[in-house]
């Protein structure tokens, strides 16, 4: 087996200061047969998630305390992604929405729908500078104790894998007008909507990535290690999952973030003795899949970014079945020339 170099450095931009507290409130949406439910103030949020029940679907719009009316935006349920073992059977699981600062929101159902419950949470910035982890070569990664991790609500130790084959690559949802020092209150907000409103052990997470190249250390158990997310339903052992804060289902990430994650995947993959990435991906608007690439990496340094992703005919998984709920998963072109290969 290959030696693994177990030599830390540890970046300390700032003493280790006490965060400010993250709020998380739940409301029951009165339904009374209308498409359209009136629209309700609430105390002051800036990440909100829905759950559902029905066959139907959901859209949502908040407005800012500005004053300003966003437009409708699908509650998109995080199908696939989440723990193997569901915690709330009946429910569908939205994502959560990062809005930046607001009050109110407006409701609107399309087919059946017999319960809505939304969780609005209230993650402040505070502006602290960040500590950053290195570990024999990693990027540097931002960790819990930095970004204001509230290790008293996880529900369980962590879980690990006897090996890490592949990394499945998402983006949250959301805007992506946020600042750098916002960050790390969207991961903040991420963390206590997974654990308090879905119900799972930790943030589904095992990275998270923003848009300015910032990286973060997601699920605990350690950055290293074969920590199972809730990311990936059926494939959460033996992988680890990467989020990209904010939505790109028409559009890349900014080239920090996508240098921060080819860095990323390749060390982790690289610790791991792996050789693949996997990404999942949709030529839609579906939760929090990612129009990022994946190709095989033979080299640490063999990039994994890719500029556009079409759908085609492929093969299913080497897991002998496909994750993707498309029939014809999307094709990628990156920037290498190595086979790609769809989960």
């Amino acid at each position: 087996m290959k030696p693994f170099a177990v030599a830390v450095t540890i970046l300390l931009f700032a003493p280790a200061v006490a965060r400010a507290g993250t709020t998380i409130v739940a409301h029951d949406v009165p339904l009374h047969g209308e498409r359209t439910p009136a629209s309700a103030a609430t105390q002051r949020f800036d990440l909100v998630g829905l759950h559902w029940q029905g066959s139907g679907s959901v859209e949502f719009r908040t407005r800012s305390v500005a004053g300003a009316w966003s437009s409708w935006r699908p509650a998109a349920p995080e199908a696939e992604d989440g723990p193997d073992h569901p915690v709330e059977p009946g429910w569908r699981i939205g994502n959560p929405y990062w809005t930046g600062a607001s009050d109110r929101i407006a409701y609107r159902l399309h087919g059946r729908v017999t319960r809505l419950r939304a969780y609005f949470v209230w993650s402040v910035d505070d502006q602290l500078p960040p500590r950053r982890l290195s570990i024999a070569g990693s990027p540097p990664i931002i960790v819990r104790a930095s970004w204001g991790a509230d290790e008293s609500i996880r529900r369980a130790a962590p879980r690990y894998a006897d090996a890490v084959r592949l990394a499945l690559v998402h983006h949250t949802a959301g805007t992506n007008s946020y600042t750098r020092s916002q960050s790390a209150a969207i991961v903040r907000g991420i963390e206590v909507y997974h654990v308090k409103g879905n119900g799972w052990n930790d943030i589904g997470y095992n990275f998270l990535v923003d848009k300015y190249g910032q990286v973060f250390e997601g699920r605990f158990g350690g950055v290293d290690k074969n920590v199972i997310g809730a990311h990936a339903e059926g494939f959460n052992t033996g992988s680890f999952g990467v989020a990209v804060l904010g939505t790109y289902n028409a559009s890349a990430p900014p080239a920090a973030a996508q240098t921060a994650l080819e860095n990323l995947l390749a060390w982790r993959l690289d610790v791991a003795h792996a050789r693949d990435i996997v990404t999942r991906a949709s030529p839609t608007v579906r939760g929090t899949r990612s129009t990022l690439g994946s190709e095989r990496l033979p080299r640490r340094r063999r990039s994994s970014g890719c500029q556009s992703c079409t759908r085609r005919r492929s093969r299913a998984s080497p897991a002998g079945r496909s994750s993707s709920r498309h029939s014809s998963p999307p094709s990628c072109r990156g920037r290498s020339r190595s086979r790609i290969r769809w989960a």
